[in-house]
């Protein structure tokens, strides 16, 4: 009598002696782990990416983001109508004018004439801290050159936002100062 073997049949033979048979089985014992092992890999990512997608709330870059838009559109349309005025600011530090230092603008037209009776506003933005900016009134003017003391604007780099008016008509300019 024969005896009774428990192991498989060609489990220990070299590859070359099997039959194909043998060989066929034996891979197809890996496949289904490779397989596996593949979605397991593609699908954790994307179930993970899900998962948190779902636990941070939606955010939202700009609130209101329509009518801003549309705000910004009548900012431009100012712009444009800004512009077509034509007017020109230049501006200056008059360290010697009576009454102490103090910032000259002269306002001229499209033509070059100088424009008078225009009344607005002057701020000094201070970059560092907000606590130093100021604004200041400005009317009048003589000849298109308005004159405003600087006495109380303390010494550095300061950006000043002229605003200025005529009726309807309107003009802004931004530029940085040195005192």
């Amino acid at each position: 009598m024969k005896p009774i073997s428990f192991a498989k049949q060609g489990a220990n033979m070299p590859e070359s002696e099997l039959s194909l048979e043998q060989i066929n089985q034996k891979r197809g014992r890996v496949v289904p782990f490779i397989i596996i092992a593949f979605f397991i890999s593609f699908m954790t990512p994307v179930i993970g990416f899900a998962v948190l997608a779902f636990k941070v709330a939606p955010s939202e870059v700009t609130q209101n983001a329509y009518e801003k838009g549309v705000a910004y559109n009548e900012i431009l349309k100012a712009e444009a109508a800004q512009q077509a005025l034509g007017w020109t600011i230049t501006n200056k530090v008059n360290l010697n004018a009576p009454g102490g230092p103090a910032l000259e603008l002269m306002i001229k037209d499209q033509k070059g004439a100088a424009l008078e009776g225009l009344t607005g506003e002057v701020r000094f933005i201070h970059p560092a801290h907000s606590k130093h900016d100021q604004n200041l009134t400005l009317s009048g003017g003589k000849d298109g050159l308005y004159s405003l003391p600087i006495t109380d604007i303390g010494s550095g780099n300061w950006w000043v936002h002229v605003s200025l008016a005529k009726g309807k008509d309107q003009t802004q300019k931004r530029f940085s100062l040195m005192l």
